[in-house]
């Protein structure tokens, strides 16, 4: 081998090694996964929103809850109407959308992205709710579809805020670029904020999406995660009963169970 093959051999172990380096260990994804292991909790399920996709199982905890945070509105507002339904005033925000046409009484709209700052057409969950008549110490629900920020929401929610969420349903985005170090540690701080507070009660992959395979570790493209206030769920027994009685496809003729190993 010459000076000059030498160099490109060198150079290109150097690239490797660089990006293998910022390559997640399956073993921090396999912790992650353990962390959010759904829980039995205190509660049992029930199913808000139509049979379709835009409804989730969440804990039958809702008495008393004032309001509905709802960031990422699409064309599906199922799980809002039932939350109205159940007496709480419904709040929406989306920058990307025009206001709906036919808004009920108690049902609010702004055109907003929800981020990790307020700025332009961005704010903040935080300046979101303080904007709104809900009162300083009433319990919410948040439920978002935000197609990738979840994480950074969730790391700039306030602590304070984030305890008056009894529940909190989101869909989980992005867990192909789990394996991307950088990306991972983001996911990571987020769920190991939210797990101090709150604790996971079902995972539902969106059938839609399909799944991946990271070093045979099984990966559904999307997920869809309810928590419940770890104050309120005190049974931490694992759940088995996967998929749940209640659970169904996000569109017909598209099944999809969730890996043992997300539950197991």
């Amino acid at each position: 081998m010459d000076k000059f093959e030498r160099k490109i051999v060198s150079g290109y172990l150097k690239f490797r090694k660089r990006y293998v380096a910022k390559l997640t260990p399956k073993s921090q994804i396999e912790n992650l996964i353990h962390s959010i292991r759904p829980v039995a909790g205190n509660a049992e399920l029930i199913r808000v929103g139509d049979k379709i996709d835009g409804g989730y199982l969440i804990p039958n905890d809702l008495k008393k809850l004032t309001a509905c945070f709802s960031p990422g509105v699409g064309n599906e507002t199922s799980f809002e109407q039932d939350c109205i339904r159940h007496g709480m005033d419904v709040y929406l925000s989306d920058a990307s959308v025009d206001k709906p046409q036919y808004l009920p009484e108690n049902c609010f709209f702004q055109q907003n992205f929800i981020g990790s700052h307020s700025s332009g057409k961005f704010i903040t969950l935080d300046s979101w709710v303080k904007s709104t008549q809900v009162g300083p110490d009433d319990e919410l629900i948040l439920q978002m579809d935000i197609e990738g920020a979840e994480y950074e929401v969730l790391l700039s929610l306030s602590e304070d805020l984030l305890k008056r969420f009894r529940i909190i349903v989101f869909e989980v985005h992005q867990l192909d670029q789990w394996w991307n170090a950088p990306f991972f540690n983001l996911v990571n701080s987020a769920f190991t904020k939210l797990n101090q507070t709150h604790v996971c009660v079902h995972n539902h992959p969106n059938t839609l999406g399909g799944v991946l395979d990271f070093n045979g570790l099984i990966l559904p493209k999307r997920i869809e995660l309810s928590f419940h206030r770890r104050d309120r769920a005190t049974n931490h027994t694992i759940r088995t009963n996967f998929p749940h009685p209640l659970d169904c496809d996000n569109s017909a003729g598209h099944p999809l169970s969730l890996p043992p190993h997300w539950y197991q």
